[in-house]
């Protein structure tokens, strides 16, 4: 298995590349600044680049057999610079014929299977209110994946901590009994994201995961 990571420096990336990495997968992870990255594993490449690169994301993705997107507002400077990347990516594999799509979210972009939970609807009204272009950003990015042929997931997560527990967590839509908007340890995220690599049961579909 060889997987593309675009993302994979910041902190849920790194653990979305160790987990694929213990896996015994290949993995390219496509970065900014790779000075924030263990780049010794035998397994591991590491290309240094920009998310308005077409060519070299087209590189990147060329040979894999999915993708994973651990990009938000906070690793990039700028709205256009990371919902042009999401199209490059899209773009890329549809080139490549890489159809596997694992894509980190927010619960701002709502899944038609979505119900009314107050605290979500208070947290994303915040959110849009107070950070605009980040709400903006997510939503954009999360329409042009769901938009694509591609076999897409959108992995939404409430708040993340930095806790140890990696244990599975429980996976539901908005409004629904044991989604909650809690803190999620980045370890568990990172794990579930590469877990859906191989698993088509949530393709085409954006679930909470929470504790």
């Amino acid at each position: 298995m060889r997987i593309a990571v675009f993302g994979g420096s910041g902190a849920t990336g790194r653990l979305v590349v160790r987990a694929a990495l213990a896996r015994g997968w290949d993995v390219t992870a496509y970065v900014r600044d790779a000075s924030r990255m263990d780049t010794s594993h035998e397994r591991l490449q590491v290309t240094v680049g920009e998310l308005e690169d077409a060519d070299a994301i087209r590189g990147v993705v060329a040979g894999c057999d999915a993708v994973i997107s651990v990009l938000g507002p906070g690793f990039v400077p700028s709205r256009r610079a990371i919902s042009r990347g999401i199209e490059n990516i899209v773009l890329g594999m549809k080139q490549g014929g890489v159809t596997r799509l694992v894509v980190l979210a927010t619960p701002s972009y709502r899944d038609p299977r979505d119900g009314y939970d107050r605290r979500f609807s208070v947290v994303v009204g915040l959110v849009h209110l107070l950070l605009p272009a980040a709400w903006a950003t997510i939503v954009e990015m999360c329409q042009t994946v769901v938009a694509s042929d591609l076999e897409w997931t959108l992995v939404r997560i409430p708040l993340l901590s930095n806790a140890d527990d990696s244990g599975p967590p429980h996976v539901g839509w908005v409004g629904e009994p044991g989604v909650t908007f809690s803190r999620l340890p980045r370890a568990t995220v990172a794990e579930f994201m590469v877990s859906q690599v191989c698993d088509c049961g949530l393709v085409h579909a954006a679930p909470v995961i929470s504790r």
